[in-house]
């Protein structure tokens, strides 16, 4: 008597077992998850924050252009600001998670030794907006609650913001090393100049001066514009949408720009106090 044989379905073992099962439910949260255009993707929570905070910064941007002076901010610039804070501080929080989707480093050019370590900058880039997120809502605290007649308690405020101030660009941007990779001298120098050059003026006499005349609510958010840009084209650098090293040609030209932008607003400043 021949024995029964009974034929399974592999296939349908297959398809039903815990890994693949595992694997299928990966994929699917990976999809209702993320978003976005080839090989660009989104996380759903950080790229609507991309979405919002692009024109929050624009709008807050046009609504202080329009104004003649920061001191006299009204109430809708002063919200549109305060929005523009709130939806970048939450776009760089909600980026943290994704460092470790960034590349370690590219080589830009052998022969100057340019090695941008991508990590590093991509920290740097979230303390960067961390950093226009503090000094814009300073300036918004005092024309908020310590008006021009309350100039005492102003001083004694800016003198306690500015040390923390200082304190913050001390771990995020002075430099400690890799002085032999030219990316130092491209990137990290040059930002290092140019926060520490506001911060020495946020602990000096004529901080107010400065933030009204030098470093302005306006020049704040067209930096803070600025950095959102150059990490979204690095972003698409990352996926080889854009050639990487345009990309960073491109960030360099915008950090020369905005220091020279500071050197002219303070000469300008002098002609005009004189």
């Amino acid at each position: 008597m021949m024995p029964s044989i009974t034929f399974r379905d592999s296939s349908s073992s297959f398809k039903n077992s815990p890994s693949v099962q595992s694997s299928s439910r990966t994929r699917k949260l990976e999809k209702r998850s993320s978003y976005g255009l080839g090989k660009l993707r989104f996380q759903r929570t950080h790229g609507m924050l991309g979405i919002f905070s692009l024109p929050s910064v624009l709008w807050a941007l046009y609504m202080v252009k329009t104004t003649t002076a920061t001191t006299t901010l009204d109430l809708t610039t002063i919200l549109s600001v305060s929005l523009a804070i709130l939806s970048t501080a939450a776009l760089a929080i909600s980026a943290i998670p994704m460092l470790k989707q960034v590349p370690k480093s590219t080589v830009i050019s052998k022969r100057w030794r340019i090695i941008p370590p991508h990590k590093e900058a991509f920290r740097r880039t979230v303390a960067i907006v961390g950093y226009l997120d503090l000094r814009l809502a300073n300036e918004l605290f005092k024309i908020i609650l310590l008006p021009g007649e309350r100039r005492q308690l102003s001083e004694d405020w800016q003198s306690w913001f500015a040390k923390g101030l200082c304190m913050y660009y001390l771990w995020f941007f002075f430099p400690r090393g890799s002085f032999d990779n030219g990316n130092t001298w491209v990137f990290v120098v040059p930002m290092s100049i140019g926060f520490g050059v506001d911060v020495y003026h946020q602990l000096s006499s004529n901080w107010m001066h400065w933030n009204d005349s030098v470093v302005t609510v306006e020049y704040l958010l067209l930096t803070l514009l600025s950095s959102q840009i150059v990490a979204f084209m690095f972003t698409l650098g990352f996926r080889d949408i854009v050639p990487i090293r345009y990309g960073y040609w491109i960030a360099a030209l915008v950090v020369f720009m905005l220091c020279a932008g500071m050197g002219v607003n303070y000469s300008s400043s002098n002609v005009m106090s004189h």
